[in-house]
């Protein structure tokens, strides 16, 4: 098949986080099926910073897609570029996938299709959940009417987890919602990580922002710090608003956490291995998450996990590979003094395990060309 892909930020744009990495290896993994794919997008990397690449031209992407940047304008991801050259795509694809129902390059896109009658895929990327549509609520729901109205004849929602199927389902008329689990890489060896050390090393990865929970992280902390029978120290791996960003290195010096907490800033891909090798435990203390990759990126490298409730990980128990908790500072601090006292190694591994059986990036790949093959066949979902 012949798959567009119109997003809003492709790689090397990492610091939106997740998107971003699964854009880029589920494209990897359609090309490696004998699919042809081809990704529109803008040069945004960030409010504030573009990418150093060539624009308006089809490039050889490492993934072996073709990808085009256009220059974006104000707001950050609206570029006219893009929008000129969506027909040009779109005529050319079997089947149009399309990221980030907010993004202003969307409702073009969703026309374009319509007019062409390209059948789509649509990836909310969590962004229909409950917890990302209480800001701006007015103008969200407005705008799923304006997708509403386009009556795509051939439109399938996309969610990554069953919880965002939940908060997903209805709020885009009658469309149907397929679940399509996303996909990690499983380093083929582990570099010796989980030896058992004085300090205990806490692991946040992902972006610097108010639905992640990172407060009640750092607060937990502080219980730690006045309770816990083992030495600590956590490391902080990504970006944000600069003025959030600076909200929590404050909120850490006010804590008097500032010897046990280290901010690394926005960390390449290339070091992920390394930042793994030298963490015994991931938290991810969101309020919401449709998937959450941290927690199959840190399983996938033996890194066992506590996560909160906000986030689809309920299995983390049976499988015997991290503890679901909620994500109050009290409930985050017991479950670390908890999780501190278990065989890590082992817990590690038993996630790992569960990564290469359920999570790869082929298997994610074969449930959107199902998804895709489906939606030419006009067969229901």
């Amino acid at each position: 098949m012949k798959l567009a892909h119109v997003i809003p930020s492709f790689a090397p744009a990492y610091g939106y986080g997740g998107p971003v990495v699964w854009a880029e290896q589920l494209t990897s993994a359609l090309e490696g099926r004998g699919h042809k794919v081809r990704i529109l997008t803008t040069d945004a990397d960030g409010r504030n910073h573009v990418l150093s690449v060539e624009k308006n031209r089809w490039l050889p992407h490492c993934s072996g897609a073709s990808v085009m940047y256009c220059p974006r304008q104000l707001p950050e991801t609206l570029s006219l570029g893009l929008l000129r050259r969506l027909p040009e795509a779109v005529r050319w694809a079997d089947v149009v996938m399309v990221s980030s129902v907010f993004s202003p390059l969307v409702i073009p896109a969703l026309l374009t299709c319509k007019v062409v009658d390209r059948p789509v895929l649509l990836f909310p990327h969590g962004s229909l959940m409950k917890g990302n549509l209480a800001g701006h609520r007015l103008r969200k729901r407005l705008w799923l009417r304006l997708i509403t109205s386009i009556r795509l004849r051939r439109l399938v929602l996309a969610v990554a987890s069953e919880l965002e199927g939940d908060d997903a389902g209805g709020l885009i008329g009658k469309v149907s919602v397929r679940m399509i689990p996303l996909g990690t890489t499983v380093p083929p060896s582990i570099r010796g990580q989980n030896k058992r050390e004085d300090n205990l090393r806490l692991l946040f990865l992902g972006r610097l922002h108010p639905i992640k929970g990172l407060e009640n992280l750092l607060r937990a902390c502080k219980l730690l710090d006045l309770s816990c029978q083992r030495n600590w120290v956590l490391r902080i791996a990504g970006s944000g608003e600069p003025s959030y960003s600076r909200g929590i290195q404050k909120l850490s010096i006010d804590l008097g956490l500032r010897d046990r907490v280290e901010f690394l800033g926005r960390v390449s891909r290339g070091m992920l291995c390394d930042l793994f090798a030298q963490s015994d435990l991931t938290v991810v203390p969101s309020y919401s998450e449709n998937f959450g990759h941290t927690v199959v990126e840190s399983l996938a490298h033996a890194v066992p996990v506590i996560v909160s409730d906000g986030t689809p990980w309920k299995r983390v128990e049976e499988i015997g590979c991290g503890i679901m908790c909620s994500n109050s500072p009290e409930e985050l601090a017991k479950a670390i003094q908890r999780v501190s006292g278990l065989d890590l190694r082992s817990m590690g591994e038993r996630g790992r395990e569960w990564m290469k059986s359920e999570f790869s990036w082929s298997q994610c790949a074969k449930c959107v060309e199902d998804a895709c093959c489906a939606l030419l066949n006009s067969e229901g979902l």
